[in-house]
């Protein structure tokens, strides 16, 4: 029966129910192509990599888009150089942006390559607030060599590849006139640390030392986080023990500077309060009671540290400085693979898909 047999009232309602359903069908396809988006991908096609691995980055939960953000990957790289599809120092490791072509700067942390645990940070330049967003993890290429390098990847980043360079020593307190300070360079279990290096002579005082450096970070649109590893070790003499050693930070909010230490050890030994050389002006975080020639790792968020305890928002993050304090023998602090990061609060969370090969 066509249309043309049904009344005139039947024939409206029919033809107001199609342009009905015709309305319904567009509006829904066009919410669904643009609400809830997730980056249109591209699989890599980099050439001489066997294998790829799709890594989703969430972002969900995050109202801001991320720009230059580095995420952390982990990865069991000891499976794969064991089957022998990776190279046994991690160089053939690569990451792209979703297009499948565009290369992506990451650092592997020292000392996770070939185990089940590899720590790999990419930074990432786009992440799109509230969705998600793929790139890429390539590997599978015996001829590659590593493109790891952490100055490319966060905004500050010292591993003392070129030693000391760019730090400077200064001998913070000698009243006694007869100590030294000296830069002092390292091998280390997480590549080569950067350090401080006290000597007192003795006297009536302590003295104590420091490794500068000045910086300029003044994003403050983003929180930033800080982290590092750290050691000290002592040449002991048969005087009592007053070791000293902190990272201490300083940042300014437009007007006011303001410092936040970070002790790992205050006093002597057994870490007795017999003297306290170094305080931020406004607080201090403790690792205290670390023991001599033991590293340890300090992360932290550096935004919030100076928020709680100096009520005090950073708007220009200034120097880093390597501190060591001691009376009547030789004391070095050393530290390696300092980072301060942005970072927000809940960091995107990654998924690493299955394995693939290339094409």
């Amino acid at each position: 029966m066509g249309i043309r047999s049904l009344s005139p009232k039947i024939a409206s309602i029919l033809i107001a129910s199609i342009i009905v359903v015709i309305v319904v069908i567009f509006y829904v396809f066009k919410f669904n192509s643009t609400s809830n988006s997730t980056t249109i991908t591209t699989p890599p096609s980099l050439n001489n990599f066997s294998y790829y691995r799709p890594v989703i980055i969430n972002n969900a939960q995050n109202p801001n888009t991320l720009t230059n953000y580095p995420i952390l990957v982990t990865l069991d790289t000891q499976s794969l150089i064991l089957q022998g599809k990776m190279r046994a120092d991690c160089g053939d490791i690569r990451f792209t942006d979703s297009d499948g072509n565009t290369l992506l700067n990451y650092w592997i942390e020292p000392n996770t390559c070939n185990t089940n645990n590899t720590k790999i940070w990419v930074n990432v330049p786009s992440i799109p607030k509230s969705s998600t967003k793929t790139i890429y993890l390539l590997y599978g290429n015996p001829n590659a060599t590593s493109m790891s390098n952490g100055h490319l990847v966060f905004t500050f980043f010292e591993d003392f590849q070129n030693g000391t360079a760019g730090w400077t020593p200064v001998l913070t307190w000698a009243p006694s006139g007869i100590s030294s300070a000296s830069a002092v360079w390292i091998q280390s279990p997480y590549g080569y640390a950067g350090g401080i290096s006290l000597t007192d002579e003795g006297g009536y005082y302590a003295s104590t030392a420091a490794l500068v450096k000045n910086i300029s970070i003044s994003d403050n649109s983003v929180s930033y986080c800080f982290s590092a590893y750290a050691m000290w070790n002592i040449t002991p003499r048969q005087q009592p023990n007053y070791d000293n050693y902190a990272i201490i930070i300083s940042a300014t909010n437009g007007t006011d500077t303001k410092t936040v230490a970070y002790r790992l050890i205050v006093g002597g030994d057994p870490c007795g309060r017999y003297w306290i050389a170094f305080f931020g002006n406004c607080g201090n975080k403790d690792y205290l009671c670390t023991p001599p020639n033991t590293w340890i790792n300090i992360s932290t968020n550096l935004t919030n540290d100076f928020l709680s305890l100096c009520k005090f928002k950073v708007r220009n993050i200034t120097q880093i400085s390597i501190n060591v304090g001691t009376w009547y023998r030789t004391i070095d602090g050393y530290a390696t693979n300092i980072i301060i990061r942005k970072c927000v609060s809940p960091e995107p969370f990654v998924i690493l898909k299955d394995e693939a090969k290339m094409q």
